[in-house]
This record gives C-alpha cells, sequence and structure tokens, in this order.
C-alpha cells in the first residue's frame, strides 16, 4: 500500500482531531484534540501534525506542538512530539520511523517527547532524539513542616510585578490550564515555580514542577518550598534533576524516571527545557 507523509496542512485540522478522537482516544472530545493542535504558541508557519496518508485518507497522526518562546533571552523555536497513532493495518515496515524522521527533520527547532510508550520512544531515539532526563529529585512531605527563610505566594496575580517578563507571558500563555503556579522569595530574589498535581501510586500527590525560574534559589530553598506547598502526609515534590543541574539542591532522594524524556536540540541545553508549551498542560497529563 503506497503511503505518503507530510506535515498537515492548516485546513485538516478538524479532520486530524477527528482521527485522533475515533482511533486514538475517545475520552478526548474532537474539540479537545483540536486544542491540542490549535497552533497556539507558534507563528502559523510551524505546523501541528505530521500525517500519513494512503489514497487520501489519513493512516496516522504524529501531534506536534510548537512554540516561540523566549528563553535566557533569546527566541527560540520548541515542539513537543505528542498524541501519535498509526492505525494497525500500517504498522509495521518503518512507517513509524518515517513520521517520526520527518518530524525531526527540522534543524532549527529543538524538540522533545514525554511519551510514557517505551516503544514509541524507542523509535524516537531510533531516529536522532538523545535521552533529556533519566532522574527527578525527590522531597518528601514531612509531618512538621517547617518553611522559614522562604515567602511564598499562592495568589499570583497579585505578585507578577515581582515576576521577570518571560515567566508573565509563561502564565498567561496557560492561563485556564490546571496548573498551580506559586512564588518564592528568598536572598533577595522572586521566582516562579509552576507545578501540576497528580495522584499515583498509593493515592500520593505528586507535585511536579512544570517550569521553574531563579533556579538557584529554588535549589538552595528546595526543602522549605516543599514543606510550604505539600500537605504533611501523602505527598512529594519532585523536579527532574536537569532543572535544578549543578546547583545547591539536597533532595530526600533522586530516583529513576520510568521512561526516559526525549530531546533533539537546536542549540538549546536540555537545563533550558522545562514541561510548558507541551502536551503536559494542554491534555492535563502525569509526568512518568
Amino acid at each position: 500500500m503506497s503511503v505518503t507523509v507530510k506535515k498537515a496542512e492548516p485546513g485538516e485540522r478538524e479532520e486530524v482531531a477527528t482521527f485522533l478522537h475515533e482511533r486514538m482516544n475517545s475520552k478526548i472530545s474532537v474539540a479537545r484534540w483540536i486544542e491540542l493542535i490549535d497552533g497556539r504558541w507558534a507563528a502559523d508557519d510551524a505546523g501541528y501534525a505530521i500525517l500519513a496518508t494512503s489514497n487520501g485518507k489519513i493512516e496516522g497522526v504524529l501531534a506536534a506542538i510548537y512554540a516561540d518562546r523566549h528563553i535566557n533571552g533569546r527566541m527560540a523555536r520548541t515542539c513537543n512530539l505528542s498524541s501519535w497513532y498509526i492505525t494497525k493495518d500500517f504498522r509495521g515496515g518503518g512507517l513509524g520511523f518515517k513520521m517520526m524522521s520527518t518530524a525531526l527533520s527540522e534543524p532549527r527547532v529543538t524538540f522533545t517527547t514525554y511519551s510514557s510508550n517505551p516503544p514509541a520512544l524507542s523509535v524516537c531515539f531510533k531516529a536522532g532524539m538523545v535521552p533529556l532526563e533519566t532522574h527527578r529529585l525527590i522531597w518528601h512531605a514531612q509531618s512538621a513542616s517547617v518553611f522559614g527563610g522562604v515567602e511564598i505566594t499562592r495568589n499570583v496575580e497579585n505578585a507578577l510585578v515581582d515576576l521577570d517578563a518571560t515567566s508573565r507571558q509563561a502564565l498567561d500563555d496557560h492561563k485556564g490550564m490546571n496548573i498551580h503556579p506559586v512564588i518564592y522569595r528568598a536572598d533577595g530574589k522572586s521566582g516562579l515555580a509552576v507545578f501540576s498535581i497528580k495522584e499515583k501510586g498509593a493515592d500520593i500527590a505528586y507535585h511536579e514542577a512544570l517550569y521553574i525560574s531563579e533556579r538557584e534559589v529554588f535549589a538552595n530553598h528546595a526543602r522549605a518550598i516543599a514543606d510550604a506547598i505539600l500537605p504533611e502526609t501523602q505527598a512529594l515534590m519532585s523536579v527532574d534533576s536537569r532543572l535544578l543541574a549543578g546547583l545547591n539542591a539536597t533532595p530526600d532522594e533522586s530516583e529513576p524516571l520510568p521512561v526516559q524524556r526525549g530531546f533533539q536540540s537546536a542549540g538549546l541545553k536540555p537545563t533550558e527545557m522545562d514541561f510548558l508549551y507541551s502536551e503536559i498542560p494542554l491534555l492535563d497529563l502525569k509526568l512518568y
């Protein structure tokens, strides 16, 4: 069967969203799939999916979430490779590799994948990605929390003036999503941390860091920040180790990720890659 692999056209969004709804996950509505691929964070030329078609019919979709972002004082285009589905009759024979290779062929884009699917991640690595992260740092809830030395503000709308322009833009770009931002103040500086809170395992509430500014301040005061934001039991604060690499963070433990995260750089460092502007907040997903 002849198959064409190409970037999706702007007029195909509804057809792509319908395919993902009907074939990949019907619990996610077509409208919500469209929100995933609406291109809200990048210029129109960025695109939103790689398609595999046969006789004019979609047989595979790889969603691509592009973002034009200010990162450490410069503009960069990133792409988080998201929902990926190929119909059964077209699996095998290298189609998945061809779709992934097509996606990764843009030399000026930095790509990530946070897939929880090991076979899919294996294809990503074969197509050129490398591991972005293998471990996360963990701070457990304490029965008697003491968080002196750090001032925490959860109502960030009242304290936006304390944040840098990049952090303010990130909050505005993710308005209405299920994220939990806090502002922390210590050492004469203010920083923003954005968390996702999800229950895992034995009903443990993982407070997972999606974004951290003023990382040195966060690292120096991570224990106090954890004490401030965590309930006293059945909770932990989780930070991918790259986000605090080279800093004075002293977690309770470091644990390997069940599935590595993937990365292909166009000049950005792993430490510069957070979880905003990705499928994680858009689909309100857990980090694995």
